[in-house]
């Protein structure tokens, strides 16, 4: 209830203040003043004090939203960072899974791992990456064969080697 009526009052406030100063500046009051010097300066102190605290009060006001939109602008920033984030870890786990979602991807990183066996016979890595695909493709003589080549190439390869006690289990 006092927020809906909080804008009106502090415009209403200020129009007060803006109407002060400017009789303030006016010569028929400063001959007004001169005439009643006992009641104008009272009054005038009165409205000064009220002036000062209008002002002190729109001062507190404005630090409190500005604090306010600043926290919100800060947890909005942190929000979209750990967003960013986690599209980017979510996008590296698919990139990352051996098995692809469907056949057409998984037929393209085939071919990607054999042309790099045909253009590097020796390359571990592509043997080890195309026998994981053929094991999640439930083509276990495939995988096997990849796996034993890249124990052919590189006899102590414990990830060639436990590959293959896996398929063997």
């Amino acid at each position: 209830m006092f927020f809906n009526f909080f804008p009106q009052l502090i415009i209403v406030l200020a129009l007060f203040g803006i109407l002060y100063m400017f009789l303030r500046k006016h010569e028929s009051v400063k001959e007004k003043e001169k005439v009643l010097i006992g009641v104008i300066p009272k009054n005038l102190n009165k409205l000064d004090n009220v002036w000062a605290f209008a002002g002190k009060l729109s001062d507190k006001i404005v630090k409190f939203f500005s604090n306010v939109f600043k926290d919100l602008s800060e947890s909005l920033k942190k929000s979209i960072a750990n967003y960013q984030k986690s599209l980017k870890e979510n996008a590296l786990k698919r990139e990352k899974e051996n098995t692809p979602k469907n056949p057409v991807a998984s037929m393209i990183k085939e071919q990607k791992f054999i042309q790099q066996i045909a253009n590097n016979p020796k390359d571990i890595e592509a043997y080890l990456e195309l026998g994981i695909l053929y094991k999640d493709r439930d083509s276990d003589q495939d995988a096997k064969a990849c796996f034993v080549q890249a124990l052919r190439i590189e006899p102590g390869n414990e990830k060639a080697r436990k590959e293959l006690e896996n398929l063997k289990a």
